[in-house]
């Protein structure tokens, strides 16, 4: 209750491993969850799991399917272990929700886009191939800038752009692309902890008002600037599937407060 009425607090997430009260907190809960995303990660899902809760807490962890499904009827985020319970958090900072789940992808190298595509549909978010004319205005822009053999129908994929530029190509073909689509998902080898990038990113999100995510190239040598991106409203993830599956659960959360 205190962190639902917190106006600081923008998602709620824990750990549990059993329920004490369980119908006024789902009742609770379930108030609170239209307004703010609550997401849990509930150990003692298997049989060994829930001996091991019992023996240090002395919660009972109840069966697995029923815990399902009353944190399901209360709105309730059901996060399957920590990296996914970090990931969804990181996802919800997002200020602004998507409108649906058709998902534009930008990317620099081949080898990016398959593995972004299949993340995202694998995630059941759709990599539709955009419109003609969105297309042609990408071309058009590509052309203009000196890389004609980019791709442009979804993902979109850069062939050698000018390395020089790449931060004002970034920038444009998101916003060309944000025309056609709900949700844009940017991976890319610019350099993450260029802060005057991620507050190009930040401004253009503001002005298109769809929500934007980032993915490293080469997660090994980013991942110190993710935050950079997650502390400005752009979630960021070190890898294209991690990215996807939390996506996936803001759209579907965004669908169902929809009603």
């Amino acid at each position: 209750e205190y962190f639902g009425a917190d106006p600081k607090t923008e998602v709620i997430a824990a750990y549990i491993e059993g329920l004490k009260g369980g119908r006024r907190l789902l009742q609770v809960a379930g108030e609170i969850s239209r307004k703010k995303p609550i997401i849990i990660w509930k150990g003692g899902k298997t049989a060994a799991g829930a001996r091991a809760a019992a023996s240090h807490t002395a919660s009972l962890a109840g069966s697995d399917q029923i815990y399902s499904g009353l944190l399901k009827q209360a709105g309730i985020i059901r996060a399957e272990h920590l990296e996914e319970l970090i990931d969804l958090a990181v996802a919800f900072t997002c200020p602004r929700l998507p409108s649906g789940n058709r998902v534009g992808i930008l990317v620099e190298a081949g080898g990016g886009a398959v593995a972004a595509a299949d993340a995202c549909e694998g995630s059941g978010l759709e990599v539709a191939t955009l419109p003609r004319e969105t297309q042609e205005e990408l071309k058009d822009y590509l052309m203009a800038i000196s890389s004609p053999l980019s791709v442009v129908r979804n993902p979109v994929d850069l062939i050698w752009p000018p390395f020089s530029e790449l931060s004002r190509i970034l920038l444009r073909c998101l916003e060309i692309m944000a025309k056609a689509v709900d949700i844009l998902l940017m991976v890319t080898y610019y350099p993450l902890t260029d802060e005057s990038f991620a507050d190009a990113i930040k401004e253009l999100r503001q002005r298109i008002e769809k929500p934007i995510f980032v993915v490293p190239s080469y997660p090994s040598r980013q991942s110190e600037g993710l935050g950079i991106y997650t502390q400005r409203g752009i979630p960021a993830f070190p890898t294209p599937e991690r990215a996807a599956k939390a996506i996936s659960v803001l759209a579907q959360y965004s669908k169902d407060i929809q009603g």
